[in-house]
């Protein structure tokens, strides 16, 4: 679903950042939604369990062959291809190490009654989230506007880097307790 939702609003979204060029990038993009459907449950049972042996194995993966991708790719093509490319590729690496460390093999189907608990447990987490991203995304289209898209890169950049430290300490301090 959350790809078909990236297919059909990439048009406006391209728009309102002042970049009609990048719909395809975009539209390239949403394909991660439905690879990351694919992801093994294994991941969440390692980190419980305090597996980070393993976990780094998955992390590692993913980082080498999205580096070794953007890498190639970036020295051969010189144009955004070359990262969207190899943000597909760092989560099919994502999806298939998954399993490889952790082979714990589910079916499709959805649980009306598990959903609704959960949901009731996180849905407070899931609107803050929510409420987040439409914020930092009108931050965005507020900046591509007013400066352009490249400007825009660049504030990005400078905001990742900004909350680098506190979102890797968050994930560290988050990950063992739970």
């Amino acid at each position: 679903a959350g790809s078909a939702l990236i297919w059909l609003i990439a048009p406006a979204f391209c728009e309102a950042f002042g970049v009609p060029s990048a719909v395809d990038l975009l539209r390239t993009l949403g394909v991660v939604q439905a690879i990351m459907g694919l992801h093994s449950i294994g991941p969440a049972l390692l980190r419980r369990d305090l597996r980070f042996d393993r976990l780094f194995l998955l992390y590692g993966a993913e980082a080498a062959s999205f580096s070794a991708v953007a890498m190639v790719l970036g020295a051969i093509r010189h144009d955004a291809w070359a990262l969207v490319l190899a943000v597909l590729v760092r989560f099919a690496t994502r999806v298939a190490v998954s399993y490889a460390i952790a082979p714990i093999w589910t079916g499709f189907g959805i649980d009306r009654a598990q959903f609704r608990e959960l949901f009731r447990f996180t849905k407070w987490t899931s609107a803050h989230t929510f409420v987040d991203f439409l914020l930092e995304i009108s931050d965005n289209a507020v900046v591509a506007r007013a400066v352009g898209p490249t400007s825009l890169a660049f504030y990005r950049m400078g905001y990742q880097l900004a909350n680098e430290g506190s979102a890797a300490l968050q994930w560290i301090v988050t990950a063992v307790p739970f």
